[in-house]
């Protein structure tokens, strides 16, 4: 789950379970520095924790930022990135040759997908054959009218960045502005 803090810091959440001392990871971000507090692991124990002074100055190490119109910048953050290229030829009947696809995995924060055919594997301008599905909305080469722009598309373990700016037409009809911004590994 994805919790917001206040302004002095401050946070707090609810969730239930029928396990006795049940597991929990908490992270938490700083998402102007884009940094982290890693991964702490923790048992509750009592029905009310309290946690003190967590520090996020861990690097975050994989990122996508994107706005839609004037709403507020949203962020997928970490290693639930998942960044597929499928190169010249299809390794599956289900995917197609030059297919580049960065999704987030987990079921939870914001969500960020991204789609686009015949990419070569190399920096350059994409304007056609996208998909886009984020946070509850979604377009295509259809209804959008972006730029996706990749300016380094890295091997296996090294990084893929990229930028996309231009408009969508949203479900009920409505024009909106879209950019987004990505720093993730590549994983295939």
């Amino acid at each position: 789950m994805t919790v917001p803090i206040t302004g002095t810091g401050n946070f707090s959440f609810t969730t239930y379970t029928c396990a006795p001392n049940p597991q929990f990871i908490l992270e938490g971000y700083d998402y102007a520095n884009l940094q982290t507090t890693g991964e702490i692991y923790f048992t509750a124990n009592t029905p009310v924790m309290n946690f003190n002074n967590l520090v996020a100055c861990n690097s975050i190490s994989e990122f996508v930022s994107y706005k839609v119109d004037n709403q507020n910048v949203k962020y997928v953050l970490g290693s639930a990135i998942v960044a597929e290229w499928y190169g010249l030829t299809s390794t599956s009947p289900n995917m197609p040759a030059k297919q580049l696809r960065i999704h987030h995995m987990l079921p939870y924060g914001n969500t960020f997908s991204m789609t686009l055919n015949n990419v070569l594997g190399v920096p350059g301008s994409f304007n056609t054959e996208y998909s886009f599905y984020f946070s509850g909305e979604n377009f295509t080469s259809s209804n959008g009218n972006v730029v996706v722009q990749i300016t380094n598309f890295g091997a296996v373990g090294s990084y893929i960045d990229f930028t996309v700016n231009g408009t969508y037409t949203g479900l009920v009809g409505a024009n909106h502005t879209f950019t987004a911004t990505g720093h993730v590994k590549r994983d295939l």
